[in-house]
């Protein structure tokens, strides 16, 4: 599936076919996704990254699930948006599953999978929010100064 995430109509019955009858805690909207696109783009360009050097980014999007004191399982999905050229991102994936009620989902999460050229550029204390793909993990060095917690020198 690529689905441009200037067409409305057919992400909104892309994510109604895969979500079925859920409506409360999963992504249902192409607004939800825009919303998520502009966070995460914000977050990227804030780092220190030049919009063209982010085609290619990858970013995965949970919705917030029931607050902690909800016990029941239930469903969510998690969508995948690709940065393609001329700035366009594209819908690429959507999964439904269900969560236990002990899983932490009050809020909605955010997680980038970018090119590890790229990653360097932003790598500092704020790294806990940026995935790395786990095909390009191998390639990561530690920056000098950065000492990993129960290491010491």
């Amino acid at each position: 599936m690529k689905i441009n995430l200037k067409n409305t109509t057919r992400i909104e019955k892309a994510l109604a076919k895969e979500n079925g009858k859920c409506t409360t805690f999963c992504t249902t909207t192409a607004n939800d996704l825009r919303l998520a696109v502009v966070g995460a783009t914000e977050t990227l360009l804030g780092k220190g990254l030049k919009k063209t050097s982010l085609v290619g980014t990858e970013i995965t999007y949970r919705p917030a699930g029931p607050h902690s004191g909800y016990g029941y399982d239930y469903w969510t999905n998690e969508v995948t948006l690709v940065l393609g050229r001329r700035n366009q991102w594209f819908l690429t994936h959507i999964i439904k599953f269900k969560m236990p009620p002990s899983a932490k989902g009050s809020r909605s999460e955010i997680h980038f999978y970018l090119d590890v050229t790229k990653i360097k550029k932003i790598y500092d204390h704020t790294f806990y929010n940026i995935s790395i793909s786990p095909a390009r993990q191998d390639l990561v060095l530690d920056p000098p100064g950065i000492i990993k917690p129960g290491v010491s020198k």
